[in-house]
């Protein structure tokens, strides 16, 4: 498939299917329905090869693996998770309700994020422009004076000269192909990008809001498998197929030995250091009463709850301090330019 379905279409493809599908409508119908009713030609020609592949006698689930840039493996996985048990119409049902979270999540962040971002890149605008445009006449102006310039000064100026430069231009390039030598040894180098990722859990703020994400998604992603009948191991390794993080991937893995080891849930989760202490606690109620997956439904919906939480906070503490430090830059400059006038005033 050409293209890639934005996640506006992949939603309302996802919410369709679980009401036909729900509402006792057959694959092949419920596709021509949704052909029919798409606006957008992107999705009708996903539609359209959706169900030609259907018709031919493919699954849903082997059809949507070929469009990998549109769905991720663990969506394409509960999908065919649906399709083996018998229960499509509720995993479509449940992808829908994810789908809609994390939808609403994302817009939510875009529009908190407007602002600061409009703002950070104005502020860049003006530091260029009084950098490269401001900054030598007043340079000129110091030079034909012959006044002793403050060390701060002395440095905003170099800083300029240095942008205005043939280096600074280099430096540039320098820059923008270290960022892209450094993006293919990511992806090349397995070990470099698991320490990375490690570090980053690690970072304030940012680290305890992407594993109390991955509690919540892992919670609620693998107590669906376990309520379809999917074996504890066998819904671990689907999961890892949708994780990002190059270090909690390693620690699934690892978890999942131990588990085909014959070790307990719990006696191997809490040795590890991607599980909170809420969800480690009803993991070892689950496993005691025999109703884990009771118990990661609440896991997830309290981690799920935990992530609002952080994001509205995260959200809130980026406005004042970008405020705070582009105002910050822009002070020290000002301060740099308007500060040896002083000493000029003084001395007539």
């Amino acid at each position: 498939m050409k293209g890639r379905l934005r996640r506006e279409d992949r939603l309302f493809f996802t919410e369709q299917m679980a009401l036909l599908l729900a509402a006792g409508v057959s694959i092949i119908p419920a596709l021509e329905l949704l052909i029919n009713s798409a606006k957008k030609r992107s999705l009708r020609d996903f539609l359209i090869i959706l169900k030609e592949g259907v018709k031919a006698g493919s699954s849903i689930s082997s059809v949507l693996i070929r469009c990998k840039s549109s769905f991720s493996t663990l969506y394409t996985a509960l999908v065919e998770v649906g399709e083996v048990s018998g229960k499509l119409p509720e995993m479509f049902s449940y992808l829908g309700a994810i789908e809609r979270d994390r939808l609403s999540a994302l817009k939510s962040i875009r529009k908190a994020l407007m602002y600061p971002m409009i703002v950070i890149v104005v502020a860049i605008g003006v530091l260029l422009f009084i950098l490269i445009a401001v900054v030598p006449t007043f340079e000129m102006l110091y030079q034909s004076s012959g006044v002793e310039l403050p060390i701060i000064t002395q440095r905003v100026l170099a800083f300029s000269r240095f942008l205005l430069s043939e280096r600074g231009g280099w430096a540039l390039m320098y820059l923008v192909l270290f960022i892209v030598l450094m993006r293919i040894v990511l992806r090349r180098s397995d070990h470099l990008r698991n320490q990375i990722d490690r570090k980053i859990l690690k970072v304030p703020m940012v680290g305890e809001l992407l594993l109390t994400s991955f509690n919540a998604g892992f919670s609620q992603v693998v107590g669906v498998m376990l309520a379809s009948g999917i074996p504890l191991v066998k819904a671990i390794q689907l999961y890892e197929m949708g994780v990002v993080n190059t270090h909690i991937k390693r620690q699934l893995v690892s978890l999942r030995a131990a588990l085909e080891r014959g070790d307990s849930f719990y006696s191997v989760a809490k040795t590890q250091n991607i599980f909170s202490d809420v969800a480690l606690t009803l993991i070892s109620v689950g496993e005691v009463s025999g109703k884990l997956v009771a118990v990661l439904n609440r896991s997830g919906s309290y981690h799920a709850d935990i992530v609002t939480q952080k994001v509205d906070a995260f959200i809130a503490l980026i406005d004042p301090l970008s405020l705070l430090f582009i105002g910050g830059i822009v002070g020290v400059i000002l301060v740099a330019l308007y500060l040896p006038m002083f000493s000029m005033g003084m001395a007539i």
